[in-house]
């Protein structure tokens, strides 16, 4: 049954695009897309755009999955188009010249149409597979730098002439300062900072290998007696941001010194964790890209990862080995753990020359201003 209904999308996208190649495109329409979602790398572009006064000479066009997501579209300056209105959403993709995405591109798109492929990171893991097709409906690549083009650009099977290096617009978030982004922390979770002598956030990947192996690892940290007593004892705010599967499972293991960050949260404030990392001072990850951008803040980066070897047998990395372009200590237990945390809030300047190495590799522009030579790239100025 999946095999017909999978041919039978293939068939329809297939009519659509050539419906969509005769039809005139209006440079002057816009869709966004995130799976469904008014977030990442495609919202703060969306944001910049709305701030510089282009939604006045512009439609700019979300596709979203909730009613919320498209309130907020709409409160900020945009057209929310809910993704189950697909007599809505067609009279817009077969009439809008650019395509801005950070998921799959669409396999309607016609080539006078041009799909901007904004992406969710710099890899560090391997790709899945079915990103290889993606190649043939991607028209620009927007990267960091060239070392991601070439990440990029093999594993969508895209030609790398089609990249352009401008930045993440997700990343201008980073230049918010550490104030700014406190402030927002601060009514997220309703109380001052002040109280506290550090805030550290733990920003684990989903893992794939087994259902419950995510849930397992952060209740693992968060239920030690042993971590609790650290956090306690040297008055550190830990944050974690689990992912949107199982965050409300998380949620009864807060405590003065743990705070669950969800989705909803961050949805209703109209921010994203992007917001929040200037005021962190120490980030527990493992193989998500989020430590990558961090690089651009250049503080003290904890890397956990007691599944090591089952993530690298499973998923496998792009970039190998791991610990050559993961710098900071890593922990494979609690104890570990523990340490390694310890030493980054005591020594944060212990991996800086490595940490100011990969960032340069990474980062062609260090300027909080990605949004903006995007936007003057494709659009030009207001």
């Amino acid at each position: 049954m999946r095999d017909h209904t999978s041919r039978l999308v293939r068939i329809t996208m297939y009519f659509l695009s050539i419906l969509n190649s005769i039809i005139p495109k209006s440079s002057k329409i816009l869709i966004f897309y995130d799976y469904g979602r008014f977030s990442d790398n495609p919202y703060y572009l969306f944001r910049r755009l709305v701030e510089l006064g282009y939604n006045k000479k512009y439609q700019l066009i979300w596709v979203v999955s909730s009613k919320d997501a498209k309130r907020r579209v709409e409160a900020m300056g945009g057209q929310g188009i809910m993704d189950s209105d697909s007599l809505n959403i067609l009279r817009y993709i077969l009439r809008a010249k650019y395509y801005i995405t950070s998921s799959g591109p669409p396999r309607w798109k016609a080539k006078n149409q041009d799909v901007i492929m904004l992406w969710h990171g710099i890899p560090l893991k391997r790709l899945l597979a079915q990103f290889e097709e993606y190649g043939k409906y991607i028209d620009y690549l927007v990267t960091s730098s060239e070392t991601e083009c070439l990440l990029l650009s093999s594993s969508f099977q895209v030609s790398p002439q089609k990249c352009i290096s401008l930045g993440h617009p997700r990343c201008d978030a980073l230049f918010l300062g550490r104030e700014n982004s406190a402030r927002l922390l601060e009514r997220l979770l309703g109380y001052e900072l002040e109280s506290y002598d550090s805030v550290v956030m733990y920003l684990p990947t989903f893992r794939d290998y087994a259902p419950d192996a995510t849930q397992d690892l952060v209740l693992s940290v968060i239920l030690n007696q042993k971590f609790q007593n650290y956090l306690e004892k040297n008055n550190i705010l830990f944050l974690v941001k689990p992912h949107p599967r199982d965050e409300s499972f998380f949620r009864e293991y807060e405590s003065e010194h743990i705070r669950v960050i969800t989705n909803q949260q961050l949805s209703t404030d109209s921010i994203t964790v992007y917001d929040l990392l200037p005021a962190v001072d120490v980030l527990i990850t493992d193989y998500s890209s989020v430590y990558f951008d961090y690089l651009l803040l250049n503080r003290p980066i904890v890397f956990y990862v007691p599944d090591l070897e089952e993530y690298r047998r499973t998923r496998g990395f792009l970039l190998e080995p791991y610990e050559r372009w993961t710098p900071g200590d890593k922990a494979r237990n609690i104890s570990e753990l523990i340490w390694t945390l310890d030493e980054a809030l005591n020594n944060p300047d212990k991996w800086k020359k490595e940490r100011e190495w990969l960032r340069d590799v990474m980062f062609k522009y260090q300027d909080g201003k990605s949004s903006e030579r995007i936007i003057k790239y494709f659009w030009g100025d207001v």
